[in-house]
């Protein structure tokens, strides 16, 4: 009775001890798809505000509003 139960506890240990490991794995995946998303889009951002900043008029352009006669 004792072997088998030695032998479930130590089947429980590995399977916790392979989720364990599998969950560390995709943790640094997720870590490393992060970051390269950030640098990707990071230097997109850099450059669209550069550009935009350089591409305002400085002068703008008014309306005139007129009413309307009821």
């Amino acid at each position: 009775m004792l072997k088998i139960e030695n032998e479930e506890n130590a089947a429980t240990n590995d399977l916790a001890l392979v989720i364990q490991n599998r969950n560390k794995a995709r943790a640094s995946q997720s870590d490393s798809f992060f970051d390269s998303l950030i640098e990707k889009y990071a230097k997109n951002a850099e450059k669209s505000t550069r550009k935009s900043r350089s591409q305002a008029s400085p002068a703008k352009k008014t309306t005139k509003k007129t009413k309307k006669k009821a």
